[in-house]
């Protein structure tokens, strides 16, 4: 079990550790047994016996960290010229007919979905956003944070197995991939905000299984914002939990690199869409075209300048498109082993100049700023009155007036103000903050 050292401060009361948590100065000393929650008291009494180190297994660091951003960089690394692939497989090829027959639908197109739901509904039905109820001005619900990290640990778990069974087995069970998707969507209408809080504040473990889920999250909040039914978002949600599973067949780590990308690298990178859709096609009819369209062009870009095949807009399925912004932003927001997460103002900013050039929908940055706002929920911020705020709800169409908790800067551990800024004119977001280290 990989472990590593943290400051006490960082152990988060309501969080149940899954090992022992022992001290540094004494590896053998288990100061926290496993299966403990974590409370204030408990970490006040190591506090009392000089303890300020303590070694945590990373998966309970990652539960830890959740609703909490990581983005400490303001600077966009620029994206490498990608080559095109020229593997192919049957999965491929049956996608490419569909594309060069020009049956991708539309926008409009509001019955993309097919089959069955995780819930036993059928068809995309009415657009999910309509159910939602503005919650501007309050805080998330007494232990929601730590329950939806404990959840969310659990379904990485789920996704990790099932993709391993995926890459092994000829015929994998698709119906826990399914549920996952149905209980993010359900998620999402108890809490929309939470969620894409969860979504992009990722941590650094677990890779590409952990980013497949918080991309998945931040996928059917967008697809809501957008109008899609919910068996849309189910077929949005599946795709993106699967859609690395090619990444693993070609190696996670040989790309997480400071260095220029080689030809031999890109190489394979653009052949990952193709092994992933070659791994789906496994699942039969219980996966959804759709469902393969999202792994398959998940990484193509409407100018073109995408992969695996370079497809333009017209060409890449409104769901990919959708998946495409998703994962680029979770990715800008998530530490690299080569570099510090990208704080999401500057991955935002970002983004919305790439739309500019041509290389996202429009649409979907819209999207994304209506369920993020323009300084993303989990941001830090500094405030006109010289406070600070963490960002905890979306602003909606007012990208710049989220609701935020807000501290004086020498009192971070009294309990926060609630804001909603839309209804405080006075005051204004003037810049974002680092993550604290």
């Amino acid at each position: 079990m990989r472990c590593k050292k943290i400051e006490i401060e960082k152990l988060k009361p309501g969080a149940t550790v899954t090992a022992a948590v022992v001290d540094p100065a004494q590896p053998r000393l288990k100061l926290i047994a496993e299966g403990t929650v974590v409370t204030a008291h408990l970490i006040s009494q190591l506090k009392r016996r000089g303890i300020q180190r303590v070694i945590l297994s990373e998966r309970d660091i990652a539960v830890m960290n959740a609703f909490q951003t990581q983005g400490r960089r303001t600077k966009v690394p620029p994206s490498p010229t990608y080559l095109k692939s020229k593997l192919h497989n049957d999965g491929s090829k049956e996608a490419d007919a569909i594309i060069r027959n020009g049956k991708i639908p539309s926008w409009g197109d509001t019955d993309t979905g097919s089959g069955e739901t995780g819930s036993g509904e059928t068809g995309s039905g009415d657009p999910v956003q309509r159910d939602q109820k503005s919650a501007a001005g309050t805080d998330y619900a007494d232990g929601l944070e730590s329950q939806w990290a404990i959840e969310s640990d659990h379904r990485i778990d789920v996704v990790t197995r099932c993709t391993s069974d995926s890459m092994r087995d000829q015929n994998p069970d698709a119906a826990p991939l399914v549920q996952i998707s149905a209980e993010l969507i359900d998620r999402y209408l108890e809490d929309p905000d939470a969620l894409v809080a969860l979504a992009v504040c990722p941590y650094s473990f677990d890779y590409p299984i952990r980013h497949g889920v918080h991309l998945a999250s931040l996928a059917i909040a967008l697809g809501a914002s957008l109008g899609l039914g919910r068996q849309q978002l189910m077929d949005l949600s599946t795709g993106c939990l699967v859609h690395d599973v090619g990444m693993q067949a070609v190696g996670v780590n040989l790309f997480d690199t400071k260095d220029k990308l080689t030809d031999g690298q890109l190489s394979k990178l653009a052949n990952h869409p193709v092994k992933a859709i070659e791994v789906v096609t496994k699942y039969g009819d219980s996966l959804s075209q759709e469902v393969r369209m999202v792994v398959y062009q998940i990484h193509e870009r409407c100018d073109g300048s995408g992969y695996p095949r370079g497809f333009h807009a017209e060409q890449i399925h409104p769901l990919a498109k959708i998946a495409a912004v998703a994962d680029a932003f979770v990715g800008m927001v998530s530490p690299r082993k080569h570099r510090y997460a990208i704080q999401g103002f500057s991955a935002n900013l970002a983004l919305m100049e790439d739309a500019k050039n041509g290389k996202y929908d429009p649409r979907v940055i819209r999207a994304l700023l209506h369920s993020t706002s323009l300084h993303p929920i989990g941001s830090r911020v500094e405030l006109s009155n010289g406070r600070v705020g963490q960002i905890v709800r979306s602003g909606g169409a007012n990208y710049v007036s989220p609701t935020i908790r807000m501290w004086s800067p020498n009192r971070m551990e009294a309990e926060p103000t609630i804001i909603d800024l839309a209804m405080e004119r006075s005051l204004r977001i003037t810049r974002s903050l680092p993550a604290a280290a």
